[in-house]
């Protein structure tokens, strides 16, 4: 695996697209927000998870729990995405230096507020 170049990993795992194919041009996931209940929510910004849709069994785990925006994306048809890291995985830093995040539309996350942010 380390003698493959880049091109050559990125052939084994099919298309593998830059955050810029999925946001306007200019628009980068780690600079745009959404507005969610009158609050701005971006990077940084600090979320507890509230899934609603079910789509699969981590929904069940991630329902509640709290978390740290890592980036605001938009698919091909302009339907917006937060991507974040969820506080209680040991694994988030990696997670995060890899881009793998857990996505939820803007109506499953409720930023916290500043007092709740501290409990956190």
């Amino acid at each position: 695996m380390e003698a493959l170049t880049p091109d050559a990993i990125e052939r084994l795992h099919g298309t593998v697209r830059s955050p810029a194919f999925f946001n306007p041009p200019g628009e980068a996931p780690d600079q745009t927000f959404a507005m969610i209940g009158g609050t701005r929510v971006a990077k940084g910004t600090r979320v507890r998870l509230r899934p609603t849709r079910r789509s699969d069994a981590m929904d069940m785990f991630l329902r509640d729990q709290a978390a740290a925006v890592a980036g605001v994306y938009h698919d091909v048809d302009d339907r917006v995405y937060v991507a974040v890291t969820v506080d209680a995985d040991p694994g988030a830093a990696l997670h995060e230096s890899c881009g793998r995040f857990f996505y939820f539309s803007p109506d499953e996350v409720e930023p916290l507020a500043v007092d709740e942010q501290e409990r956190v």
